[in-house]
């Protein structure tokens, strides 16, 4: 999903740029985690998009049963499994490419979940306010 443009912010969309940015380094630490323990994961995947979304779920699968049945097997060192930390200025932001209605609205109505009182988190109003 692509964040707001950097210039001009609204509180309210520099929370959902953080709260993306949050979700996407999760992701790409836990793709990291994977990657690591299976190979097919380290290059493209040559294969349809269906495809490969299944070959990523098989691998989730077999990741987390590893886990569950042979713990000792899946610890590596620590080190393997740091990421990165990145501050808002590290952000990658999308191409100047337009987006269509729908990704607008969809991205907009996070926006408004992110500030409201049933989807805002206690830490992100100050992380926000302390990144202007």
């Amino acid at each position: 999903m692509k964040p707001f443009p950097r210039r001009n912010l609204t509180f309210e969309q520099r929370v959902f740029n953080y709260r993306l940015s949050r979700a996407r380094r999760q992701v790409e630490c836990s793709f990291g985690v994977l990657s690591n323990t299976w190979r097919i994961l380290l290059k493209s995947i040559e294969k349809n998009t269906v495809t490969a979304i299944e070959y990523v779920k098989a691998v989730c699968v077999l990741h987390n049963f590893l886990l569950a049945h042979e713990p000792e097997r899946m610890k590596t060192p620590d080190s393997q499994y740091e990421c990165s930390s990145m501050d808002r200025d590290d952000i990658v932001f999308a191409s100047t490419r337009t987006a269509s209605q729908a990704a607008n609205a969809t991205r907009n109505k996070l926006r408004d979940y992110f500030v409201s009182p049933t989807g805002s988190l206690p830490w992100q109003n100050e992380a926000c306010l302390n990144n202007t």
